[in-house]
């Protein structure tokens, strides 16, 4: 770990695994963290966390020297959140999607459009609307892009 970067972000998963198991220093973990982050202005190693940081950010007692970047963290990470709603959640259930859902979901993750979905699968661009927002309700996402990465991590596509 003698790259900062990679230093940096192993010790903010380990600041939202020790809050996740109870452990009284992950504030401290997380702070040694902020600071450095807050050194190189590395917003993004923090907010690319997306709930998880955003939740540490709003518990922790972390005096930011620099203002503008702790607004900046707050705001990335908060839009990341609703972006991400269910990146690094515990507990994950289990998706189990149909047949057409998993088609329709697959031809978005490889950019196809609503209306060539509907096309190649002969079905409605109203059918595919409605798999596409039962599969991101499903998946806990809130668009195209968020279904697609969450069912590769999920390993559905």
């Amino acid at each position: 770990m003698k790259r900062t970067f990679v230093r940096m972000e192993c010790e903010l998963l380990l600041a939202i695994t020790q809050q996740r198991m109870g452990y009284d220093g992950w504030d401290e973990t997380l702070q040694r963290c902020l600071d450095e982050a807050q050194e190189y202005h590395f917003v993004r190693l923090v907010t690319r966390e997306a709930g998880a940081a955003y939740k540490l950010l709003k518990m922790t007692a972390w005096k930011p020297q620099d203002k503008t970047f702790y607004k900046e963290l707050l705001e990335e990470a908060g839009r990341m959140e609703k972006l991400y709603p269910a990146y690094l959640k515990t507990g994950a259930k289990e998706v189990v999607l149909g047949e057409n859902a998993l088609a329709i979901l697959k031809l978005q993750a490889e950019g196809f459009s609503v209306a060539q979905i509907a096309k190649r699968l002969h079905i409605q661009e109203g059918t595919v609307k409605y798999h596409s927002s039962q599969t991101y309700q499903k998946l806990g996402v809130k668009d195209k892009s968020g279904a697609v990465a969450e069912a590769y991590r999920r390993g559905l596509i």
